[in-house]
């Protein structure tokens, strides 16, 4: 084993991600064309310049950037398209409800990335900071529904969004909270692939054979979110999601100087 930022990574690992993704010559079977998408509103707007410099700083060689934007107007959606490799469209329709347009935003990235032929959706909200490196990491994993880790909220109040099992609280993560956590989540963050039930979809890589048996829904009448619903038909299915325990991404949900104190 090698021990890379105190997570257990085997050598088999990191061989098969260098030859895999690194040495060989870049073709489509060798790497996917990747589509890199997300929902956007104006309330994440701030965050945006940081972001979409993280997301040229990726290392993955072949990927597209879409966002689906439901804002109030029109306006981001013809600012963020003057930005190269990044193709914003609007999400249509102001008079249905929150939960609804967020989730119209979600399918539109879906049907883009059938349209147009991508092997894999790579899903990234606006607010969340990956390693350089993240998709080949997801990749090399070979898994069809695999996450990176984030937290939400900040300080002693921070937590994961990945949920272990059905029917269990979100799992805790941060030294101040340590003592109020069973020791499966303690041991959770450990470098390793996990399954879990719902993984959020802040940092997730779905192979678009995934949507030929489900799609991105809400439930009329309920108050839960496409994030939420989408692992449960996952569980239904029998269709595994699982977590690289060994990336952890930064996730700046609200404006990062305002809280930053708390660490």
């Amino acid at each position: 084993m090698v021990v890379l930022g105190m997570k257990n990574i085997s050598y088999n690992y990191v061989l098969e991600c260098v030859f895999y993704l690194y040495l060989l010559p870049m073709q489509e079977d060798i790497y996917p064309k990747v589509l890199l998408c997300a929902p956007q509103h104006s309330s994440k707007m701030y965050c945006w310049m940081p972001w979409i410099e993280r997301v040229y700083s990726l290392s993955y060689p072949n990927f597209e950037i879409f966002i689906a934007d439901n804002s109030d107007t029109m306006d981001n959606v013809s600012y963020m398209n003057t930005f190269d490799r990044v193709t914003a469209v609007y999400t249509p329709d102001r008079k249905k409800g929150l939960l609804q347009r967020i989730n119209d935003s979600h399918k539109q990235c879906v049907e883009y990335a059938k349209k147009n032929k991508f092997t894999w959706i790579f899903h990234l909200e606006t607010d969340v900071f990956p390693p350089i490196d993240v998709i080949e990491r997801l990749m090399c994993r070979k898994r069809p529904i695999i996450a990176g880790c984030y937290d939400i909220e900040f300080g002693k109040n921070r937590k994961s969004v990945i949920q272990i099992k059905e029917g269990l609280p979100r799992t805790v993560h941060g030294t101040n909270v340590f003592e109020d956590i069973i020791d499966e989540e303690a041991l959770f963050f450990d470098g390793t692939v996990k399954e879990v039930f719902r993984a959020g979809l802040g940092c997730i890589l779905i192979h678009l054979d995934v949507f030929k048996a489900l799609s991105f829904r809400v439930i009329k009448g309920i108050n839960i979110h496409t994030d939420s619903i989408f692992a449960g038909d996952c569980f239904t299915l029998h269709k595994d999601i699982v977590v690289d325990t060994s990336i952890m991404c930064n996730h700046y949900n609200q404006e990062w100087l305002s809280k930053e104190q708390e660490y």
